[in-house]
């Protein structure tokens, strides 16, 4: 039984790595060692998904054998399955035992039969990384069968720092991709000086930032207060030695126009040894469908609403509610939309859009934008 003591500990440890400003690989890898710490596993993945559609991007991870990845991908979007990363995303919390979902028979799971079980691993604990209502990833641990089954207590304890970990994905995708494309509803970069001196920002940052300043007084610093907040909670974490969860260098704020953005902090240093500060601006709702799938298969925009809502698992009745139409309208564009697509149902549809859009990008090893999308190659 690990102590509570040691489980805030390596909770600590877990949130100072998040904002520390770790590139993606770096980051997975540390937050993974800390993890394992006290919640063994002898397989462990932890991915990006494209939020628009709660498809993978990229993974890293040990334990698997190489040779079942597509056939892993095929099992996760084409067949029915227990705890799958799209339906764990819409929980609350966001994770799984396969045991408990199973009810001790993991025999009727095809991915435990087919991946987990020749792989020689047997017990899972899954959980989707979702902060501010967008899924930026997700997290595998695995048990072979002499190391016991996963507990209660462990979920919890998981489940508590999922929020931490999709927020330092997200920043890492971003701070990966530094030039950051200017759209309006796009994430913003600033680069600021460790003494709070701009050094360098993204047109869109330009633009949210000045909307910030609207809720300001004329007289009140350079930088709106929630800039300095996040950058002040930042320089907390480093410095404390008890880093509590809400030291997090995240807010979210209001705009005039009722709009929420989120403003987040994490620590640069340079190769000459110069410690700067990133601040992320970004709206906090996740992407837009991607713009390939929808010119893929000529979708109006209704069609590609519907197709999103659609490949993020939600019923028709679900999707009627969110956009305000009726059940039978939503089934009429969904007929449209398997035609065009070339599918007779959800699973198909789902099935096809990874195939074609993700698979190739996810073999030929492409990056991931800030968006959560791939990055265009160079």
């Amino acid at each position: 039984m690990i102590s509570r003591a040691r489980l805030e500990v390596i909770a600590d440890r877990i949130i100072r790595l998040c904002g520390s400003g770790l590139d993606r690989r770096s980051l997975v890898r540390e937050v993974m060692a800390e993890i394992r710490r006290v919640v063994p596993c002898e397989g462990w993945c932890i991915a990006t998904i494209d939020p628009a559609t709660l498809m993978l991007t990229s993974s890293i991870g040990e334990g698997f054998a190489p040779q079942t990845s597509g056939r892993f991908l095929q099992l996760e979007y084409s067949e029915p399955d227990f705890n799958k990363f799209a339906d764990l995303a819409r929980r609350t919390p966001s994770v799984g035992l396969l045991g408990e979902a199973t009810g001790g028979d993991m025999h009727r799971s095809a991915r435990w039969r087919e991946i987990n079980q020749p792989a020689g691993l047997n017990d899972e604990l899954r959980a989707a990384l979702v902060v501010d209502g967008a899924c930026w990833g997700a997290l595998d641990l695995l048990r072979r069968t002499e190391s016991g089954s996963f507990s209660q207590a462990e979920a919890k304890w998981i489940a508590g720092l999922t929020e931490t970990i999709a927020a330092g994905l997200r920043a890492a995708l971003v701070l990966d991709a530094p030039v950051v494309e200017d759209t309006v509803a796009g994430p913003g970069l600033v680069i600021l000086s460790d003494d709070l001196e701009p050094i360098a920002m993204s047109t869109t940052a330009r633009a949210w930032l000045h909307e910030l300043k609207l809720l300001e007084s004329e007289w009140m610093g350079p930088m709106p207060n929630v800039v300095y907040a996040v950058v002040a909670r930042l320089r907390e974490l480093e410095g404390s030695e008890v880093a509590l969860p809400q030291l997090m260098p995240r807010g979210r704020v209001q705009l005039p126009n009722g709009r929420w953005i989120a403003v987040q902090a994490s620590r640069l240093t340079t190769a000459g040894g110069r410690r700067q500060v990133a601040v992320i601006i970004e709206p906090p709702d996740g992407a837009e469908l991607a713009p390939l799938i929808v010119s893929a298969y000529s979708l109006t925009d209704r069609e590609a609403q519907i197709a999103q809502l659609t490949l993020r698992g939600l019923s028709t009745k679900e999707i009627a509610q969110d956009l305000g139409i009726s059940p039978l309208t939503v089934q009429q564009h969904l007929k449209v939309v398997f035609t065009k697509v070339g599918v007779h149902s959800r699973g198909e549809l789902i099935g096809k859009v990874f195939e074609q859009q993700y698979w190739p990008r996810l073999k030929a090893g492409q990056g991931i934008g800030p968006d959560g999308w791939f990055a265009a190659p160079n």
